[in-house]
């Protein structure tokens, strides 16, 4: 049973990802090979001011590449998910969201797709790190079923409630939390979960300016005292199967 939801779309912005854009997409698509046959399904990798091999390595591991050059995470996302919209309209979408340094579990659109079967219009997810600081993050990180964690890694939405509150907001850094906060808004309930956490890169210098990167930066270099109330607050802030796809082209 899939409760309305005809398709699911999965966004992932990127800027010169080349180096793990491909184990970013594998792990989409085996989470997408649990999903029902009955449920049409796409990988959108939005390739942002890329000068690198990104996008052709996104588009030969099976994923529908869109090239833009705007140099911005909130307006990336959003434009994979008006690609969403074209391809599938607005009626049983949704959109689930990662990012291009991160791999995703086998349940994780399993667990997307029962919480729109419950009723949620939106689910926040949770992360954990590859390596790196993961054990001095960890112990100040929480986790918790209904934490105020933003990660645009673990994110996914209906597609209905996403249009009437207007998308991600065309931010640089943070577009993950002003989503979430414009969808608390106007009162479309969301799940904070730490079901099905996604593995991201614990890498100091990101692609977003004062995102999740900069955050662990400052968790390396002052032993965590100043982001105290990021990690364990989770405060919003800036911060293959059977299935039909969009076929894999750049545009």
């Amino acid at each position: 049973m899939t409760a309305g939801v005809q398709a699911i779309a999965v966004i992932v912005p990127a800027h010169d990802e080349a180096a793990s854009i491909e184990a970013c997409v594998d792990s989409v698509l085996v989470a997408g090979t649990r999903l029902p046959t009955t449920l049409d399904f796409a990988v959108i990798v939005v390739a942002d001011t890329c000068t690198d091999e990104t996008p052709w390595r996104a588009t030969r591991a099976g994923a529908h590449t869109h090239t833009v050059q705007w140099r911005n995470v909130g307006r990336s996302r959003a434009a994979g998910a008006d690609e969403a919209l074209r391809h599938f309209g607005i009626a049983g979408l949704w959109i689930a969201c990662t990012d291009a340094d991160t791999v995703v579990p086998r349940d994780w659109l399993t667990s997307q797709l029962r919480a729109a079967v419950c009723g949620w219009d939106a689910f926040a997810g949770t992360v954990r790190l590859a390596a790196g600081l993961r054990h001095a993050f960890d112990a100040r990180y929480r986790p918790r079923q209904g934490h105020r964690h933003a990660h645009g890694a673990n994110l996914g939405v209906r597609a209905v409630a996403y249009t009437r509150v207007g998308g991600f907001p065309p931010l640089a850094t943070g577009e993950d939390a002003g989503l979430l906060a414009r969808l608390r808004a106007h009162r479309f309930p969301v799940l904070a979960t730490a079901e099905a956490p996604v593995r991201t890169s614990a890498r100091l210098n990101g692609r977003a300016p004062r995102g999740f990167a900069h955050d662990l930066r400052m968790l390396n270099d002052t032993t965590g005292s100043v982001s105290q109330r990021r990690f364990e607050a989770g405060a919003d802030g800036p911060s293959a199967g059977e299935h039909r796809r969009v076929p894999a082209a750049n545009n």
